[in-house]
């Protein structure tokens, strides 16, 4: 039995790619090298700022976003994941350009949640973007939901 490969479409927070890449090693349980999951990312940083486009009308992330999905889709991955909260607002797109799974962490997210009883909970996402893509799968599994601003980072 082969294993599934893991595209991670990332690049959007080179930080957080490299953070979900970590989490996957880190939490598989195997005895060496071989037992882990094949996991191929494209840290595409020419996909435009996400916030931007939905806040300020900004250029389009889309047309990278899917040239990245297609570029993972060509190479072997099974499904594909987005370790962006932000990036979420443009999933359908996504979906509509490759013919593998992509996987919804907020609605993932939402489903294991709901699972384990949990009622309320937090969402740490960019402020004032589309909820659709945040809080509405949330409120699907009638989870609350609190919106709190946190204050402005002031630079040193």
């Amino acid at each position: 039995m082969s294993k599934k490969v893991i595209g991670i479409l990332g690049g959007m927070g080179p930080l957080a790619t490299a953070d979900l890449f970590q989490k996957i090693t880190l939490h598989t349980v195997a005895a060496c090298d071989q037992a882990h999951p094949r996991v191929c990312i494209d840290s595409n940083t020419d996909i435009a700022d996400r916030t931007a486009a939905l806040l300020h009308g900004g250029e389009d992330p889309v047309p990278e976003m899917i040239k990245s999905a297609k570029r993972l889709e060509s190479i072997g991955a099974d499904f594909l994941i987005m370790p962006c909260n932000t990036a979420h607002n443009y999933y359908e797109q996504v979906c509509e350009a490759v013919t593998i799974p992509v996987l919804h962490m907020i609605a993932l997210t939402r489903d294991a949640l709901k699972e384990r009883g949990v009622k309320c909970a937090g969402l740490l996402a960019t402020a004032r973007c589309r909820p659709a893509s945040t809080s509405a799968p949330l409120s699907k599994a009638a989870l609350h939901c609190s919106r709190r601003t946190a204050p402005p980072i002031r630079p040193r």
